[in-house]
């Protein structure tokens, strides 16, 4: 056998050779089989992932992001990073725009035109260069509007005042990121302008240059390498920044990879117990992590890889091959860590919604962390090392500078960077460890919940996990045998005990249990009983009773309190003997325990594969099951796609695949079909010849039908155990006819005279022209004379025939006894006359009728008053999600503690803003220079100058006009060789070594220029001389401004020298004709505001809306929206409700936030721009449109999803970083303005803001109405306000429009398909089933009869995909019937359900309500509310009590006075105790009960109920059955759904039979018996005496079967063991019923019969055969799925 992954050897050591060599072989398969499982769980996991590795795209981005983020960072560091930046004309000329007044300084403007020509050799770059503009305050404003961003953004501005001819002429120019060598080259400009006279016949300079020259204190430059990283001067500089966005970025991607691409599909996988139940049936948990490790261990690989060698070719050679070594065992401990963590969340949390919560979390603490350790902590080592205790993931981006950097730094690399390393290794192996361990314990773990301490018990990993034999191991409870006690049915000799229940109790505490107030909960409470080999045993109780958790305790999952079990011999409360039988136990749970990802073929396979079945036998077993439940068409189906009955057929086929020899199954066919049940009876009947069943069921035609013994549970307790027969015979159950009349009239009639004939004979049920009449099993010589008596009726009687008894009626009768009472009244021979005794149904009627006669009067008077309204409705939906989000801890989280927790934040961040003096922001600067304040300089001649012996005096004079008076080494000169290009000469290491040991002086804070010429010989023509002007600064000393100021200086100086040597003394110029005045200003784009409380309140704009998310979502789970339709709402009102109640909740929290930022920054904030330009449009339009867009997503989806509502939080908060960088380009900032609605909310906040403080400053103002040109100039005049304010207009009428079309998509659907035509099968539509034409043929001669109160005419219906699902349906209901309309999965019920409550419109035909002697569409009669729609599925707020459940409907309606609607409808329904407990906290059959409950408050004319006691414990039915039986009787016409037989028979007065689309019966329940019912059961009990042998039992068997033979021919035995025969016979063989029952009363005690049964064929019987025929009738025998399997199946059960 396969050993378990948890158990380390499988082998016992003997001291036989043969018996070691034996076992060795067995590990060997074992090993092989291991490694088989794994690589098809690996195959598996690829399989799950295969869509998913598309998410691996971003992580690769992530690792090559170092060539993007490198050259980002270079220029986004501008001059610090790099060595030289230089400006010349062409690029000044192109790149500039100039405001000048041309008609006032036209001279000027002539001179610069010239300098254009003569520069470019054309006028064209004029007409980009200048802006012409009139008088002073024109020039000003145009400035202003280019630094706002109205013009051109790509150009640098400026504005020159000439001023008067002998006055010093004043420009303002752009000083902006990148833009610090402009304002020199512009001054230099004006000067030449400004004095044409002295640089005219060739004094003008053939060129003049701008230059910034920087470089780092230190030598960073490795000589060795040629690569880019070699070359670049500040390297380590940018690397080290770029590594730690880099980092970042793959922390942040690489996670999010794991939550969408690996932990996803383990979420997946272990959803409802589904892996757990694999691991139950034998697959190695050490397969499935060694699969789960591969995966992530390649990816991990792959990643880290990627990561190294995108750093390694960025700079090929440049990095030593153990430093790569080093980054590359780094990041792989790094992102193995990271995997070990998701992986261990997966263990400690079920919800993929909370694990992404977590990683989110987790993420942002390291990337806080990274950005932390370089910029705040980069030489604080101590505290490193102890933020690696905290955060070790993210310490790697340090390791990562200090190693890559070792080869410039040789001591960058410190005792701190091997301790990351060594932390990563320890932490990911510590955090693997602690997951298997933890794996093993918790129950969101492997499902094997082992003790704490199981790690150090040496069973773990020696003890096998063989199969145990029953030969080889000896029940410790063998000897403890069951009380001899009549309650409890003796079995026979050769039945064996396969589970022992020895005193049973289990007790849950408070702290576990949340449906209850109480202080302890007694699920079991002294439990014995046996469980034998062979049979089936179906566990029977009420909700509450303790099924569940007595078959928790048997397979494993759970544990006892006390008391003891055995299965196969081994006690289950040892943890070892649990992990020994898995392989043996087989589990189906109550609810879907699969995987929807995975298709059904693979489902199959994966359960095949944990049973450690060859690959060969696979496909043969898979098709026999896919053949018995009819799976076939489905093989390749995902399970997300398949209905809850395929589901739950499956769920059964994977419990049956193995060896188990115990068989768990709860609930099995909840929600299945008829069809499909006996499909299901009829495969278990098959297995239990292998292995023992145990369900637990609801129905008990079920349990009477398939189980060959039955349990009875009440309150936690046995009450009595035996076969079907054993407990009617016990229970004197007796015998029912039904009967169904020709007319109502009949009814009391018949009754009369009936009881006046037999004077036991009671009205068990009666329903319009049905009747049920009850004969006790005392008067069984009365069977045949009433049988005669009803006979004689025939022309009053349409059918009747006998049913069969049922095991309900022991249930209720059970229900409020104690075991010592059961036990005593067995003994006494009075337990079959409890209910003669008690009648509890009878005496609750009594009850219930002061009740329902009071409701009925309540209704009557409420329905004067009900006025449904929007006021009504809108405040019950806004009461109702206040409640949700207070008693919600996710929402709680999610809508109050976080936005409170953003609001302090903004208010400390405001604080902080207020003290930053936004409002008075110097963003004009005087960059005057004229020289005067140099100390140092350096003058540069070319070799061969024949002027070239100046000294450094001589530079002293050129740059500060007169001689040092200090030591003249400040300043220096320096030759650069003949044939050198400048800038390349001065970028040389030894060159900038020199330069930077002349300049470099940190006291200095001046600068240092630099000039170089051609030619320093003053009477060369400066038309053949190039000027080279700039700076030189370090890194640590640079400043744009200064440089700028210092390049201009210099300029300045240079200038006046060259030209003062040509003119000499004969032509003096005066000083000023050399000199410019010049202001700097910063524009908009580039100026950086720290708007701290702004930021805040972006994000708080950005992330509110996704929280509505959820509240969207749970709507459309619950179908609580649907649920609201067919009460009255329309679409339209629902999202105008939801949004103004969301709307409410955000604005709140906007409003805070703006009071807040208002208040603490008055100046900045309290004024008309901000309030009324700012402020007004987000809260109307901004906040609309972000809700709008997150309404339109919960459209997209059809459920809820967690991974999508994580994107969308991660995506809104990346917006709110992204608008950092749009603002520094204008046009992305636009573009993503007007494509993203949520970037356009957000951008109106923070372009408006910023334009406030940056209007301020620019004037320096104190108040934005003192403004000239007032809101024009502000508001109207920056791009992105503008377009923010449009983009927000467009946005939200687009959106709408978006939002209806969504909703309306399947009605717009529908009726293209309707234009365009579609293909409808080809049914055949004639149907000759009883009634079918008479109802036709009645609605189609007179049409809205007044006796009907719903006519449906000709009915057909298609969703969007155009086909039809209901095809010519025609029927009718009248008042006070109840009419049930049945049918397989698929048939088409729910579709005509939904087009009677008006949620899908009819295709053809039509669906018409009489309300009040007035005929309406019932779409209409629905929104009014005359139409009451309980669904299958419970529309339910989780956290919502029962009462406020039905105050909240009942203000839906518009029942203003409801309470005591309320209080009574809760008595009616047994939920008054229940009234304040939470929709979570009630059992199925409660919140059925409560749907029903809220379909009542507006007293309906038609009912319409769908599916309404599925779930529901038989105590739960009886009360439903009852509240919908009163609701018929006040003249309510009401329409089900059920998969019930028994509930049909119990219900309806009329039944209609659905079959792909198609009604094919329409009738009583009776006549659809008398017409399709072939065969009579006849159960008997044969009378044995206490001793008698097997031999002796078998002889009176036998003798039975020859009398019963005899008398009726082709009679079959169906079933015979024990004391009880079962018989088929033909309705053929019967003449007349009371001759049959004559036969068998007379003749019983002749023959040995002690209780006999004789019934009709059950309804689920003729319903199957029903559509058996009808499948015949459509297909043929083309389709062996739908021929050959039904033929064999009704055969059986027939026969």
């Amino acid at each position: 056998m396969t050993t378990k992954p948890e158990v380390g050897s499988n082998s016992v050591q003997t001291p036989e050779h043969e018996a070691r060599k034996k076992n060795n072989a067995q590990k060997l398969t074992a090993q092989e089989r291991t490694q088989g499982r794994t690589i098809y769980l690996i195959k598996l996991l690829l399989r799950l992932k295969k869509i998913k590795f598309l998410w691996m795209v971003i992580v690769l981005v992530s690792a090559f992001s170092n060539y993007f983020i490198f050259p980002i960072v270079d220029s986004w560091m501008g001059n610090l990073a790099q060595t030289l930046s230089k400006i010349d004309a062409a690029e000044f000329y192109w790149s500039s725009l100039v405001m000048l007044q041309v008609h006032k300084y036209s001279l000027n403007f002539v001179q610069l035109m010239e300098m254009i020509k003569e520069s470019q050799g054309s006028y064209s770059a004029a007409g980009k260069l200048i802006r012409m503009c009139n008088g002073t305050e024109s020039c000003k404003k145009s400035l202003f509007y280019s630094l706002y961003g109205l013009y051109n953004t790509s150009l640098y501005t400026a504005y020159v005042d000439f001023a008067e001819p002998d006055a010093i002429p004043s420009i303002t120019c752009q000083l902006a990121y990148g833009a610090d060598l402009h304002c020199p080259f512009f001054g230099h400009v004006v000067s030449v302008t400004k004095s044409p006279v002295l640089y005219h016949g060739g004094n003008r300079f053939k060129e003049v240059n701008f230059f910034s020259l920087i470089t780092h204190s230190q030598r960073t430059l490795r000589s060795d390498s040629s690569s880019m990283c070699g070359r670049h001067t500040r390297f380590d500089l940018v690397f080290s920044r770029t590594i730690m966005l880099q980092t970042i970025l793959v922390i942040v991607s690489t996670m999010f990879y794991f939550v969408v691409g690996t932990i996803s599909c383990i979420v997946e996988l272990k959803r409802n117990g589904f892996l757990a139940i694999m691991f139950h049936k034998g697959l190695p948990i050490r397969s499935y992590w060694a699969a789960v490790w591969s995966v992530t261990g390649v990816e991990v690989l792959l990643i880290s890889f990627l990561l190294s060698l995108s750093i390694f070719l960025q700079c090929p050679g440049y990095y030593s091959i153990s430093s790569m070594l080093l980054a590359f065992v780094a990041v792989f401990f790094q992102l193995s860590g990271m995997a070990a963590l998701s992986l261990l969340l997966t263990v400690l949390e079920k919800s993929l919604f909370h694990i992404s919560l977590t990683m989110t979390l987790i993420a942002l603490c390291s990337c806080s962390f990274v950005l932390i350790l370089r910029l705040l902590l980069h030489n604080v080592t101590v505290l490193k090392v102890a933020f690696l205790f905290i955060m070790p993931l993210s310490h790697v981006g340090e390791f990562l500078q200090a190693v890559l950097l070792s080869v410039i730094l040789p001591d960058s690399v410190t005792a701190y960077h091997y301790l990351i390393v060594l932390f990563l290794i320890v932490f990911t192996i510590a955090t693997i460890a602690l997951t298997l361990y933890l794996d093993f314990i918790l129950p969101s773990g492997n499902g094997m919940c082992l003790p704490y301490g199981y790690v150090t018990d040496r069973r773990f990993w020696t003890a096998g996990q063989r199969e145990p034999s029953q030969s080889a191991v000896e029940d410790p409870l063998a000897g403890e045998e069951l009380p001899d006690t009549p309650n409890f049915e003796p079995m026979t000799d050769g039945f064996n005990p396969i589970i022992r229940i020895s005193q049973l109790c289990r007790v849950y505490s408070k702290k576990f249990c949340q449906k209850t107030d109480k202080e302890d909960v007694i699920a079991l409470s002294n439990v014995s009983a046996h469980i034998y080999e062979g049979q089936i045993t179906a566990i029977i109780g009420h909700n509450g009773s303790g099924k569940t958790t007595l078959l928790n305790i048997l397979n494993g999952t759970d544990q006892s309190t006390s008391g003891r079990v055995s299965v196969n011999g081994l006690l289950m409360e040892n943890w070892v003997n649990r992990l020994r039988l898995n392989r043996i136990i087989g589990i189906c749970p109550q609810e879907n325990s699969l995987c929807s990802s995975l298709t059904v073929g693979q489902t199959i396979e994966l359960a095949q594969l944990s049973c450690g079945h060859s690959p060969e036998t696979w496909e043969e077993e898979a098709s026999r099951l896919f053949k018995a439940l009819r799976l076939s068409s489905h093989r390749g189906s995902k399970v997300a796609e398949l209905s809850s009955g395929f589901s739950r057929k499956l769920c059964t086929a994977v419990a049956l695949i193995g060896d188990a020899k115990v068989l768990f199954l709860d609930e099995p066919t909840n929600g299945v079909d008829p069809v499909s049940r006996r499909l299901i009876w009829r495969l278990l009947q098959e297995c239990k010849t292998k292995c023992s069943i145990i369900l637990s069921t609801q129905a008990m035609d079920e349990a009477d039908t398939l189980a060959d013994r039955k349990i009875f549970l009440s309150g936690g307790s046995v009450l009595c155990a035996g076969s079907s027969l054993f407990l009617k015979s016990a229970f004197d159950c007796g015998f029912d006819f039904n009967v169904t009349l020709k007319q109502p009239s009949y009814v009391p009639l018949l009754i009369k005279q009936i009881q006046q004939e037999f004077a036991k004979v009671k009205v068990k049920n009666r329903l319009s022209t049905s009747l049920v009449f009850h004969l006790p099993a005392t008067e069984i010589n009365s069977l045949f004379v009433l049988a005669q008596s009803l006979e004689r009726r025939s022309n009053w009687i349409t059918a009747f025939g006998l049913l069969q008894a049922s095991l309900y009626d022991i249930f209720m009768r059970l229900r409020d006894l104690r075991p010592s009472e059961v036990e005593k009244l067995f003994k006494e021979g009075r337990i079959g006359l409890l209910s003669a005794d008690e009648e509890p149904d009878e005496l609750e009627d009594q009850s219930s009728k002061p009740s329902q006669s009071r409701l009925a009067e309540m209704f009557t008077e409420m329905e004067k008053k009900i006025c449904p309204s929007f006021l009504m409705r809108f405040r019950a939906i806004a009461y109702l999600n206040v409640l949700r989000v207070v008693r919600s801890r996710i929402r709680l989280a999610t809508r109050i503690i976080s936005p409170a927790v953003l609001l302090v934040l903004l208010l400390i961040l405001a604080v902080v803003e207020r003290g930053a003096n936004n409002s008075k922001m110097v963003l004009r600067n005087n960059l005057t220079n004229f020289g005067e304040a140099f100390s140092k300089g350096i003058c540069l001649y070319r070799e061969g100058d024949l002027v070239g012996d100046i000294n450094a005096s001589w530079c002293s004079v050129i740059l500060r006009s007169h001689r040092l008076k200090v030591r003249g080494e400040n300043f220096v000169k320096m030759q650069i060789p003949d044939g050198a290009q400048f800038y390349e000469y001065i970028q040389e290491p030894a060159q900038l070594d020199r330069i930077k040991a002349a300049c470099n002086s940190p006291e200095d804070l001046v600068g240092c220029p630099i000039v170089f010429t051609d030619t320093w010989d003053a009477s060369q023509l400066n038309s053949a001389r190039k000027l080279y002007v700039g700076s030189f600064s370090t890194f640590e000393q640079h400043n744009s401004f200064r440089d700028a100021s210092v390049s201009m200086g210099a300029y300045t100086k240079f200038s006046r020298f060259i030209m003062g040597k040509k003119l000499g003394q004969e032509h003096p110029v005066s000083e000023n004709a050399y000199k410019v005045m010049a202001l700097t200003a910063y524009n908009f784009r580039s100026t950086f505001i720290p708007l701290y409380g702004a930021f805040v309140q972006l994000i708080i704009i950005a992330i509110v809306p996704a929280t509505f998310l959820d509240d969207l979502m749970e709507d459309r789970d619950t179908k609580i929206k649907n649920q609201l339709s067919s009460m009255g709402v329309e679409d339209v009102q629902y999202w105008i409700i939801m949004f103004l109640v969301h709307w409410i909740q955000y604005a709140i929290i906007y409003l805070s936030s703006v009071v807040l930022i208002v208040v603490i920054n008055f100046i900045g904030y309290g004024n008309s721009f901000y309030l009324v330009g700012v402020v007004l449009p987000t809260l109307v339009l901004g906040l609309s449109n972000n809700q709008l867009l997150v309404y339109i997503l919960s459209s997209l989806l059809n459920k809820s999803n967690p991974v999508v509502s994580v994107m969308h939080l991660f995506f809104s908060i990346f917006l709110v970083f992204i608008i950092l960088a749009a603002q520094l380009d204008n046009v992305f900032g636009i573009v993503l303005i007007s494509v993203l609605p949520p970037f356009t909310a957000i951008a109106l906040t923070f372009y408006g803001t910023k334009a406030i403080f940056y209007t301020l400053s620019y004037f320096e103002l104190k108040r934005i109405s003192e403004v000239k040109g007032g809101i024009r100039l502000v508001y109207f005049s920056q791009p992105h306000v503008l377009s923010s304010l449009i983009a927000l207009a467009v946005h939200s009428v687009l959106l709408a429009v978006l939002m209806v079309f969504l909703d309306e998509r399947a009605t717009i659907s529908q009726k293209i398909h309707s234009l365009i035509g579609s293909a409808e099968a080809d049914f055949n539509k004639d149907s000759d089933s009883i009634g079918l034409k008479e109802e036709t043929r009645s609605l189609t001669k007179e049409r809205r009869n007044p006796d009907n109160m719903l006519e449906i005419r000709h009915l057909s219906a298609a969703y969007q995909s155009g086909n039809n699902v209901v095809s010519d349906v025609t029927l009718s209901t009248s008042p006070g019937e109840i009419f049930g309309l049945l049918g397989p999965n698929g048939a088409g019920k729910s579709t005509t359900l939904s087009v009677i409550v008006g949620d899908l419109r009819a295709k053809e035909g039509c669906c018409e309500v009489q309300v009040v002697n007035q005929w309406m569409a019932s779409r209409l009669a629905a929104r009014r509310g005359r139409i009451g729609y309980c669904p299958q599925y419970n529309p339910q707020y989780s956290d919502v009590t029962v009462r406020e459940h039905l105050e909240f409907y009942a203000s839906i309606i518009g029942a203003k006075e409801s309470k005591d609607v309320i209080d009574v409808l809760l008595q009616c329904l047994c939920l008054t105790e229940h009234e304040k407990k939470t929709s979570k906290q009630l059992s199925y059959g409660f919140k059925r009960r409560l749907s029903l409950a809220a379909i009542l408050l507006g007293n309906p004319c038609l009912l319409v109920i769908d599916e309404a006691s599925t779930g529901v414990d038989p105590e739960g039915k009886r009360i439903l059955w009852k509240a919908i039986q009163s609701l018929a009787s006040r003249r309510n016409s009401i329409v089900v759904t059920t998969h019930s037989m028994e509930e049909a028979e119990a219900l309806c007065h009329r039944v209609g039979v659905l079959n792909h689309g198609l009604l094919v019966g329409l009738g009583s329940v009776q006549e659809l018996k008398s017409r399709f019912g072939l065969f009579y059961t006849l159960e008997v009990l044969v009378r044995t005496d206490r001793g008698n042998s097997a031999a002796v039992v078998a002889t009176k068997r036998a003798v039975i079967v020859d009398a019963v033979s005899k008398k009726f021919p082709n009679t079959a035995v169906i079933e015979e063991f024990a004391n009880k025969v079962i018989f088929s016979i033909p309705m053929f063989s019967i003449v007349r019923l009371s001759l049959a029952l004559m036969w068998l009363a007379e003749t019983r005690a002749a023959i040995g019969i002690l209780y006999f049964s004789f019934y009709q064929m059950s309804l689920d019987q003729v319903f199957s055969r029903m559509i058996l025929l009808h499948n015949r009738q459509l297909f043929g025998n083309a389709d062996g799925s739908l021929s050959s399997i039904d033929d064999e199946s009704v055969e059986q059960d027939d026969g």
